[in-house]
């Protein structure tokens, strides 16, 4: 076994211990005290050729002492792994731990760690001995970001006591479960589970431990938020713990998000990233300053998180053809359709909500059965002025639009929850419901985000259309006008689409017709999502 011999002539330093002097003059090739005591001990060191076994001895003026330092045998092998080095001089290094790699060598983890990697990169490392040579703090396997690594072990003792004089600023970035206040400071103590070997909790006979968040994105629809938070103390687990114990877990946190973790937050580990670093260089004296934005892994679960399905409303008078397109979409497996005339069919049927309004209203004269749905001849009849008392249009639609909006708001939200892509609805009065909608909206009764991304106007000429309700619905061109006065005209509701699907042709051309504005829906709502990121990035770096 090689070894490292040393030999020194104590010629200033009086009384000093054995142990001090020799780390003293030793410290610079990355010798430990520790490993200095334990190489005098077994027998390794002599003062004026006596071997001496107490590192507390104290020197005088003129002593000789020969110290041999074996060789620093490890079970620790290099391997080869990627790591992204920040920065690198010759006593310390940053880099970017990606998630899902340990930081030491654990017995339940005793290869493929950080440390392994960090050997191949920085052979001398191992002159440090142990398990955990360069290591002076760490973060959780899944969590990503900054760690300092000490190259020698001058450095790691130095770095040690930063760490310990809390000299140094860590921040972190992480996606939680709601929103919280946008400014916060918690500190409850933690400690070991009883319940759960592997997990930390709230303890009053705990250590203390001091997070403090600020808000810095308020997700859609307050699902989630990203906070940056600063922690005065280095407990196992500690913002993972705190922020559970304020009802905003971690996004991904399998062992402590529970009940949080559904189908809307897909991902593969806590989204928690070591962003920020800075200190003062334990050498130089340089002040260091680091930023590291969060891996794609956060960045994707973020924009997973903003993409509500894309909220579409088919309108368009009777027989222009709705329905049809409607029908086209209800194919695709990524869409989710739904249609106000279906809705309100339901309604009228017994025991449906309209059915039940009318009844109690106006007794059997529009329900005459009570085991059959709405007399929808009666009602037109009422409608028309063809018998008495009247029934204004006004006064059915306030019964039935809002009940229907309200569902259309329910349909919306599950289209949400499920993570469809597309959320399409058949609203044949789309425009003529507006007013509604803001009443609804105030009450509280419906979303705020009730109306949709895009709404599509179905065209089709007026000869053709007459023609389509004759020969499928037996409607009369009076019947026709009927319905038409009672909603705007095809014009009109046309020129306040988003897009216009061109209904005059067969159903190939009516079915590239519909591809083509899908096509543009899909570009425009890509060019949403990139200016999101773009937004993020902003935030974040």
């Amino acid at each position: 076994m090689g070894a490292n011999n040393f030999f020194f002539i104590v010629s200033e330093v009086t009384l000093v211990r054995l142990d001090q002097f020799l780390y003293n003059n030793l410290c610079t090739h990355g010798v430990s005290r520790e490993r200095l005591k334990k190489v005098i001990v077994s027998g390794g060191c002599k003062i004026d050729d006596k071997v001496c076994f107490s590192p507390s001895t104290r020197l005088k003026v003129g002593m000789h002492i020969f110290i041999q330092l074996p060789e620093v045998v490890s079970a620790l092998l290099p391997e080869e792994g990627f790591l992204e080095i920040l920065f690198s001089d010759e006593h310390l290094a940053i880099i970017n731990k990606p998630p899902g790699l340990t930081v030491h060598p654990a017995p339940s983890c005793q290869e493929s760690t950080l440390v392994h990697r960090l050997l191949k990169y920085f052979p001398k490392l191992i002159e440090q001995g142990g398990l955990r040579p360069g290591i002076v703090h760490r973060i959780d396997k899944d969590t990503s970001g900054l760690l300092c690594i000490a190259l020698t072990e001058d450095t790691r003792l130095k770095l040690s006591k930063i760490f310990l004089d809390r000299k140094i600023n860590k921040e972190y970035l992480a996606l939680v479960h709601g929103v919280p206040s946008m400014e916060g400071y918690i500190a409850v103590p933690l400690g070991r589970d009883p319940k759960t070997k592997v997990k930390v909790a709230v303890n009053p006979k705990g250590k203390p431990a001091h997070t403090e968040w600020r808000v810095l994105h308020r997700g859609k629809n307050d699902v989630y938020s990203i906070l940056a938070l600063t922690i005065q103390t280095g407990r196992t687990h500690q913002i993972r713990v705190h922020m559970k114990h304020i009802g905003h877990p971690l996004v991904g946190d399998k062992l402590y998000a529970g009940g949080h973790v559904n189908k809307t937050f897909q991902c593969n580990r806590q989204m928690l990233h070591a962003w920020k670093l800075s200190f003062e260089h334990p050498i130089t004296g340089k002040k260091m300053n680091f930023l590291c934005p969060p891996p794609k892994d956060f960045l994707d679960t973020v924009s997973l998180l903003e993409q509500e399905p894309i909220r579409i409303v088919i309108t368009g008078v009777a027989g222009s053809g709705k329905t049809t397109v409607l029908k086209y979409f209800e194919q695709h497996s990524d869409i989710i359709i739904w249609s106000a005339d279906k809705a309100v069919e339901k309604l009228y049927s017994p025991g449906g909500e309209v059915w039940s309004i009318l009844q109690e209203r106006y007794g059997d004269r529009f329900v005459p059965d009570k085991n059959r749905s709405v007399d929808k001849l009666r009602l037109l009849s009422a409608l028309n002025g063809e018998t008495e008392p009247l029934l204004d249009i006004r006064d059915l639609n306030y019964i039935v639009h809002p009940i229907m909006l309200e569902q259309l708001s329910k349909f919306w939200g599950e289209a949400f929850y499920k993570k469809y892509k597309y959320a399409i609805a058949e609203v044949p009065l789309w425009f003529e419901v507006d007013h509604i909608i803001s009443q609804l909206v105030k009450e509280n009764r419906v979303s705020s985000n009730i109306r949709p991304n895009f709404v599509i106007g179905v065209s089709c000429p007026e000869n053709i259309r007459e023609k389509r309700l004759k020969e499928a619905r037996c409607w009369s061109t009076a019947h026709k006008t009927t319905i038409d006065n009672w909603q705007f005209h095809q014009d009109m509701k046309l020129k306040l689409c988003d897009y216009i699907v061109d209904n005059s042709g067969s159903e190939v051309q009516l079915k590239n017709n519909i591809q083509d504005i899908m096509m543009l829906i899909e570009a425009k709502v890509t060019s949403f999502q990139d200016d999101f990121l773009q937004f993020l990035q902003k935030i974040i770096t």
